[in-house]
C-alpha cells in the first residue's frame, strides 16, 4: 500500500467513526474539521488516488484550507499550490531554495537574514515548534551544535521557499 492509499484508509476510518479532526496548539484550538466536512473532502478528492508519484488534482477554492490542514498539519506532507491545482508530494523534499529574502520584517522570529537562493535543509529535529499551516522548519546545515544533537532550525513560510534538487 502506498502513502496515498494509507491516507485514504485513515480518512475512511475517521469518516466511519464520525470523528472530527482537531488541531490544537498550546494556546487554543487552531483548526477543526467536522465529520461531515471530512466525508465531503473524502468523497471529492479520495476516490481515485495514484499508486505512485505525486498526487496532483484540481480543487475547489472552498476546500483549500481544509485540504492544506489535512495534508500539511495532519499528515505532515509537502503541498504546493498553483491556482486551482494542488500537488501533494509523495516524499517530503529534503532541500529547499529561498525564493525571497527572509528577514525579521517578514519572519519575526528568524535569527538572521536568509538571502534569496540560499539552500536550506529539512530537519526533523524541531521539537514541536513548527506551525505547519504556515511553513516548515529548515536548517542552514545538518550539523548539530557542538556537544549536542540539536540542529538549529528556523520556520520559513511556504511562499518563501520551493523544493530544490541537489
Amino acid at each position: 500500500m502506498n502513502i496515498f492509499e494509507n491516507i485514504k484508509k485513515k480518512l475512511e476510518d475517521l469518516v466511519k467513526a464520525k470523528q472530527a479532526l482537531l488541531y490544537r496548539n498550546k494556546r487554543k484550538d487552531a483548526y477543526s474539521l467536522s465529520p461531515d466536512r471530512l466525508l465531503n473532502i473524502y468523497q471529492n478528492y479520495f476516490t481515485d488516488v495514484p499508486c505512485r508519484g505525486n498526487y496532483i488534482f484540481k480543487f475547489s477554492k472552498n476546500d483549500k484550507n481544509d485540504l492544506l490542514f489535512l495534508f500539511r498539519v495532519y499528515f505532515k506532507m509537502y503541498v504546493e499550490l498553483n491556482d486551482d491545482l494542488i500537488t501533494i508530494h509523495e516524499e517530503f523534499p529534503k532541500y529547499f531554495k529561498i525564493l525571497k529574502e527572509v528577514n525579521t520584517e517578514n519572519h519575526r522570529h528568524t535569527p538572521k537574514t536568509f538571502v534569496k537562493n540560499t539552500i536550506m535543509y529539512l530537519s526533523k529535529n524541531v521539537y514541536g515548534t513548527t506551525n505547519y499551516l504556515n511553513g516548515i522548519s529548515l536548517a542552514e546545515s545538518l550539523e548539530p551544535l557542538q556537544g549536542t544533537d540539536i540542529i538549529p532550525t528556523t520556520q520559513i513560510n511556504y511562499q518563501y521557499i520551493k523544493p530544490h534538487k541537489i
